[in-house]
């Protein structure tokens, strides 16, 4: 027998112990996955490989010794040893090596795996580690807190996974990557910090977090993938940085006690809050944010060298009577903000008081061509209503009317001129409050 194949002792549930002949190579992938009271195991020397999860699920398994002759061990392999204690490397291995029964390369720079079963409370990674591997501190309950050096680069996925006893963390700047699932099922954990390097908050990283209160995400992170934060239960606000240019799917969903969720201007324009498990009441965006998005919207029209007037816009219900519609209009030259908002909830938005906007188009040469202060909807089949603030609006109606529509602000009444000049008087208005 050379080879031990794929699931070959699976869930053998009686088997104790197991000593391996000479004449085997490899150990296959979930070989002893789920023999729950295999407390020992005896590897030799001729082995050279051992498989993902080899050792999955071994619960009663405390201690193994990896020969000389190993240049190959796959993720997993001792994922859910919950009573594993050492793991000890033959010096002579040219692959592996071993420090206070922690798995390491043999370099030192990569840590392969902390023994679920140690009984300290905290550990800090050594400086000469640049990455730590999926799994790593899968189930480690005893660990309440993990120091991450500046040296690391990388983290796997679910290196953290099921650590229930970890209250926080603190990923450095250094760290550029970190994998999926990376905190699940940490149940303990409150804060978080994700450092300025990291791009990506993978799928289902803080999912059943049910104790995380705080979460502080990096300036350089562009996307949150799906589920990202499911089921956080304790989770109240959350501020996401303006570099994030993607929301997964039901990212939030499950966040029954989240009340603020603060969006860069980007995706707060979007609207699709409901694909993130968000309500439009529990959006915010900051003054900041808001500013940087017209820089780079300015930015963007020149660019492209437009010549045509563009309206983006989005309505934000923040409750019963309240609402916010920002927007800009881009047209060659620098663009202005407008934003029409309705309710006391301004302050979230760090606006006091908002005069009624007025924007000027120039031309190429920096002559105004045209001074806008009506942001009505100009087409055919728009809703009217009776305005609920004391701001109307004037424009134009449907050509085909060949007449023209007013509001008078102080009784609320309109008055519309034919074009031969004769007045009469109608009972419809509109309200700038209603769109851009």
């Amino acid at each position: 027998m050379t080879s031990i194949g794929g699931y070959a002792f699976y869930s053998c549930s009686s088997l104790t112990s197991i000593t391996i002949p000479d004449s085997v190579t490899s150990i296959g992938d979930d070989a002893f996955d789920s023999c729950t009271n295999l407390t020992s195991i005896t590897i030799p020397d001729s082995v050279t490989s051992i498989g993902q999860g080899a050792f999955f699920g071994c619960s009663s398994l405390t201690s193994v010794t990896i020969p000389v002759g190993v240049t190959s061990i796959e993720d997993q392999t001792f994922r859910d040893c919950t009573s594993l204690t050492s793991i000890t490397v033959d010096t002579g291995n040219s692959n592996y090596s071993s420090v206070d029964g922690l798995l390491f390369n043999k370099l030192q720079t990569s840590l392969i795996h902390y023994p679920a079963g140690i009984l300290d409370d905290s550990y800090t990674i050594p400086d000469s580690v640049t990455s730590i591997e999926g799994y790593a501190f899968n189930y480690c309950s005893n660990l309440t807190s993990i120091t991450i050096p500046d040296s690391v680069t990388s983290i796997g996925d679910d290196a953290f996974d099921s650590c229930t006893s970890l209250a926080s963390a603190t990923i450095p700047d250094s760290v550029t990557s970190i994998g999926r699932s990376l905190f699940t099922d940490c149940t303990s954990l409150t804060s978080v910090v994700i450092g300025n390097s990291v791009t990506t908050i993978g799928v289902e990283t803080f999912v059943f977090c049910s104790a995380l209160a705080s979460v502080t995400i990096g300036n350089n992170v562009t996307s949150i993938e799906f589920n990202a934060f499911r089921d956080c239960t304790s989770l109240i606000s959350i501020t996401i940085p303006d570099s994030v240019t993607s929301i997964g799917p039901t990212a939030f969903v499950g966040c029954t006690s989240l009340t603020s969720v603060t969006l860069p201007a980007t995706l707060f324009i979007g609207g699709n809050y409901s694909d993130y498990s968000l309500l439009a009441e529990q959006v915010r965006v900051e003054r900041t944010s808001i500013d940087a998005f017209v820089v780079n919207a300015e930015t963007a029209a020149r660019a492209s060298g437009a010549r045509t007037i563009v309206n983006v816009s989005a309505r934000v219900t923040l409750g019963s009577g309240q609402m916010v519609t920002p927007g800009f209009v881009v047209r060659d030259v620098p663009t202005k903000l407008l934003i029409r908002a309705v309710g006391p909830r301004l302050g979230d938005f760090g606006v006091n008081y908002l005069p009624n906007p007025r924007m000027k188009i120039f031309d190429g040469s920096q002559n105004v061509v045209r001074t806008i202060d009506d942001w009505r909807i100009r087409q055919s089949g728009f809703r009217t209503f009776r305005p609920y603030d004391r701001h109307c609006v004037r424009g134009s109606i449907p050509a085909r009317t060949r007449h023209r529509q007013c509001c008078d602000s102080s009784n609320l009444r309109s008055r519309c001129v034919h074009r031969s000049g004769r007045l009469r008087r109608r009972r419809s208005w509109r309200c700038l409050g209603r769109g851009l």
